[in-house]
């Protein structure tokens, strides 16, 4: 009598096998290439900045508000030296229980805002009445202004419908600002 010859696992062999080349194809032909790379993404060109920023002419005040100007000027041997492009900003003067300015409140998310233009001046427009000093916002540090002339205490008065003028703020160096900026 011949032997008996079990076929089952052997077909069962060839049907795994079978799946697995298939799948193998399968993922190889997924990897393979077989569509074009996508070309590279053209970058949507940035509208055009102005190459020069300059204040012109201030605005009228309103009857509630008021409006500070002046000039940050660096480095007292050419006070013509403009700090262009700068961030400023107001902080408010707490006074103490004695009426004396005590702190300076500064608050980056409420306080006023603006830049200096390339000739170094700069507008605050619709400033409520009250004391404030001059901050240089530089987003990770803030530096509040001593006096330029004095090196002490810089504290300034915004009254309703008026134009207050600070002149010329020449500073040997700006707090957070690069030399010539």
């Amino acid at each position: 009598m011949a032997p008996r010859v079990f076929y089952a696992p052997i077909l069962r062999m060839k049907r795994i096998l079978f799946y697995l080349t298939c799948v193998t194809l399968t993922l190889l032909s997924a990897c393979g290439g077989g569509t074009a790379p996508a070309a590279e993404p053209t970058a949507y060109p940035a509208p055009p900045r102005p190459t020069e920023y300059i204040i012109t002419t201030l605005p009228t005040p309103k009857s509630d508000s008021g409006i500070i100007t002046g000039y940050l000027l660096e480095n007292k041997a050419n006070p013509t030296a403009p700090s262009s492009t700068v961030l400023l900003a107001l902080a408010k003067i707490i006074p103490g229980p004695d009426g004396q300015p005590m702190v300076a409140r500064f608050n980056r998310e409420e306080a006023p805002h603006t830049l200096t233009d390339v000739n170094g001046r700069f507008v605050f427009k619709d400033i409520p009445p009250g004391q404030y000093g001059l901050i240089v916002d530089r987003i990770s540090d803030a530096f509040l202004l001593n006096d330029p002339d004095t090196g002490g205490d810089f504290i300034f008065t915004a009254t309703a419908g008026e134009v207050l003028d600070l002149g010329n703020l020449v500073y040997d160096a700006i707090p957070g600002v690069p030399e010539g900026k």
